[in-house]
């Protein structure tokens, strides 16, 4: 053993190349050249001093010396802890062990700090020491003298004398036996870098990350640690205390358990305000001033039709790009002035007028922006861009009804009497200024009378001076005196008159300027005929008789209102039962199943008079699970059964007491005094001609709850409360329903 230590004392003194120090003038030896340190400045390799600049006894004692040289014969076994950093101690003091040689620091007790898992700073890309595999173990490759292959630099370790293979080996079997250091949990990303099953925020490694701690939104602190503080912080975003109050959506959006104009933040917002209706201004916010606003209703100062103009205003603004601005979707222009292109006018689609003067249930526009368009020409309801709400329709329909029936005019050249005064044509003064009916000037190259016929070619200007004989072709006189009338006359073959015309197709066959029936040659053709709108016959073979005819709708007989209990036209049949009515919306059967106000009468299928007793709009009782009246629905699922007292929710005792304090205050301290059972409940009403205030099992037999419904009969007051607001249908069904249920 002894001889062993000798010869690792000399081994030691002969490798010891960094760091020793002198024993006898404290002289220390220089650690490595500059150069060689710039070089390899992690583990210099500097070349051991010369001899005689060695320290004399360099070696450590006897009993500091490890057995590291000497390896026994047996195969190398990794080095233990202890040994492994003995021999750092041994070999590398001075510039890596007491010193900081390259930025590598050995500490004399455990070498693994500064090594193991750390990069090295020769090549960062590998760790001094990477548990389980010397080959990514830059510590090891430098020992080995392998660190040049993977991108290394610098000399072999240690400078002062390798180490044996045997040690080298050793150095690698402790690596390869030391456990991987398992990857730390990266708080972001979503993977789970060390393999616990947690990932990122999940992971308690993370739990005080910064990244993973929470901002509480609105105690002041910056809780998660990003220097942003409550509502400044994105976590925030959307929190109750970082929200702005909606006052208009029945949410508490703040989360201050008060709900829209009831928070404070409203107070001073229009929306939360009551509109003023005769201000020009928007009081409320919400887009409509004055008697625009659905609130002003019930206003007296917005009770009168809406203005022409404000009307014109009204169509610009909402039918722009469809109606308006030069376009006419549907062949339909509402622009200035839209009086001229809609009152009586007829519709593109249906029977009805455009604007029929006097009855907006007449009348296709307003049908249109009321929504009701479905059974008088359907299309869709209009403007697309927004309806129109509840006042601006009514205000335009009372506008439509102070319009003064409209007066047909009379049209010059048609052979009918349009305005039913008596006289036709050029024989109405309506038409005296109508080209059709001014003389014809018989020099002076112009159709003076529109006929299409100019000068001595007019049959006007026959005789006249400067106009040689020849056959006029339409007066029907042989003004040559050849035997031959008119177009039985050959000269008149080229005349346009005298060609044959096609009565029925709306072209100008003869080309004559005029078509049709508007030709004097189809004076007698049948399709031509006009229809006598009182004599029960089909005149003009149109398939329409009378009053069904379209041409008779403005003529007076036909003018019946359909609507007002009088026979207008004089023929003893009086609204719905005139023929003229047959069209009439306001005439239409109901139709009791499709959920349609078919007659325009504001009563939709069961609750329209027509349909009473019909199919599904028989009685339904409510209590015996039959399906009475066949509509697929029995007892409270009818819709007839809605507000039965067998259907609805009672009202409690502890529930009405509240309501009837709080809603019939001028009795509360008399007959309502609570609680309120004691002056009501099997107690004669004084002005109740008999009855008691309450009779229970009998709603009909309890005088309170008829004054509540307002069934309280003549001689009996008013309905309560007074003056109201008066109960809903469903509150005094339920009131009904107590009752009924309550037992005293």
């Amino acid at each position: 053993m002894t001889s062993r230590r000798f010869l690792g004392m000399l081994a030691l003194a002969g490798l010891l190349g960094c760091g020793a120090e002198s024993s006898d003038d404290s002289t220390p030896v220089p650690d490595a050249a500059p150069d060689a340190q710039a070089v390899d400045a992690e583990t210099p390799d500097a070349a051991p001093p010369p001899d005689d600049a060695r320290p004399v006894d360099a070696s450590p004692p006897d009993a500091a010396l490890p057995d590291v040289a000497v390896p026994d014969a047996a195969a190398p076994v990794a080095f233990s802890f202890d040994e492994l950093q003995a021999l750092f101690v041994a070999r590398c003091s001075g510039c890596h062990v007491g010193g900081r040689l390259g930025d590598l620091n050995i500490n004399r007790e455990d070498f693994r700090p500064s090594t193991v898992d750390v990069a090295s700073v020769q090549l960062p890309s590998m760790d001094l020491i990477e548990p389980g595999d010397r080959e990514r173990s830059y510590l090891y490759l430098k020992v080995a003298g392998r660190h040049l292959e993977v991108g290394g630099s610098g000399q072999r370790m240690p400078t002062g004398g390798m180490l044996p293979e045997a040690d080298v080996e050793r150095l690698g079997l402790y690596i390869d036996a030391l456990e991987p250091t398992p990857p730390a949990e990266v708080c972001v990303g979503g993977l789970d870098e060390d393999a616990d099953g947690a990932i990122d925020c999940a992971d308690t490694d993370c739990a005080a990350a910064a990244e993973c701690l929470t901002e509480e939104c609105g105690n002041g602190l910056d809780d998660d640690l990003d220097m942003r503080l409550d509502c400044d912080d994105p976590d925030c975003i959307g929190a109750g205390p970082c929200n702005d109050e909606n006052c208009a959506n029945g949410v508490d959006d703040d989360g201050d358990a008060v709900v829209d104009c009831a928070d404070a933040d409203c107070v001073a917002l229009a929306v939360c305000n009551p509109e003023l209706c005769a201000d020009t201004a928007d009081n409320d916010g919400d887009g409509f001033s004055d008697c625009d606003d659905d609130d002003c209703l019930p206003d007296p100062a917005c009770a009168g039709p809406m203005p022409e103009g404000e009307i014109q205003q009204l169509f610009n603004g909402r039918c722009a790009g469809c109606h308006v601005g030069g376009a006419s979707l549907g062949g339909l222009s509402l622009d200035v002035p839209f009086a001229a292109r809609t009152v009586g006018v007829p519709a593109n689609v249906g029977v009805l007028n455009r604007i029929e003067p006097g009855d907006r249930m007449r009348s296709f526009l307003w049908h249109k922006i009321n929504g009701s368009q479905a059974n008088v020409g359907g299309g869709a309801r209009m403007p697309r861009g927004g309806m129109l709400n509840e006042i601006q329709i009514e205000r335009i329909g009372r506008y439509i009804d102070a319009l003064p029936p409209f007066v047909p005019m009379e049209v010059c050249g048609n052979f009918r009497d349009d305005d039913a005064d008596g006289d036709t044509d050029c024989d109405d003064v309506d038409c005296a200024l109508s080209p059709a009916c001014l003389p014809e000037v018989c020099d002076d190259g112009l159709d003076n009378d529109g006929d299409f016929l100019i000068d001595c070619v007019d049959d006007s200007c026959a005789g006249a001076e400067g106009c040689a004989p020849g056959e006029v072709c339409d007066n029907g006189r042989d003004d040559d005196g050849d035997l031959q009338a008119d177009c039985a006359d050959v000269d008149c073959a080229p005349f346009p008159g005298c060609q044959p015309e096609d009565c029925a197709n709306g072209l100008d066959d003869n080309g004559n300027g005029r078509t049709d029936c508007g030709d004097a040659l189809c004076d007698l053709d049948p399709a031509c005929a006009i229809e006598d709108c009182a004599n029960g016959r089909d005149d003009d073979a149109n398939g329409e008789i009378d009053c069904l005819d379209e041409a008779c709708i403005n003529e007076p007989v036909c003018l019946e209102d359909c609507r007002n209990n009088v026979d207008d036209n004089g023929n003893a049949l009086i609204d719905c039962e005139d023929p003229s009515c047959d069209r009439a919306v306001i005439c239409q059967r109901e139709d009791c199943g499709d959920r349609i106000d078919n007659n325009a009468d504001g009563l939709v299928d069961c609750f329209d008079a027509d349909c009473a007793g019909v199919g599904a709009c028989g009685d339904e009782d409510c209590t015996n699970g039959v399906d009475d009246n066949a509509d697929g629905d029995a007892d409270c699922f009818d819709d007839q059964c809605t507000l039965d007292v067998a259907c609805v929710q009672p009202y409690t005792t502890d529930e009405l007491a509240p309501i009837l304090s709080r809603g019939c205050g001028c009795h509360s301290n008399s007959f309502l005094r609570a609680p309120f059972t004691n002056g009501t409940v099997n107690v004669r009403a004084p002005r109740g001609g008999g009855l008691d205030f309450i009779e229970p099992g009998n709603p009909q037999a309890s005088f309170l709850y008829l004054k509540i419904a307002g069934q309280q009969g003549p001689g009996a007051g008013n309905r309560m409360p007074q003056g109201g607001p008066f109960w809903n249908d469903v509150d005094i069904a339920r009131l009904a329903a107590w009752i009924t249920n309550y037992v005293p």
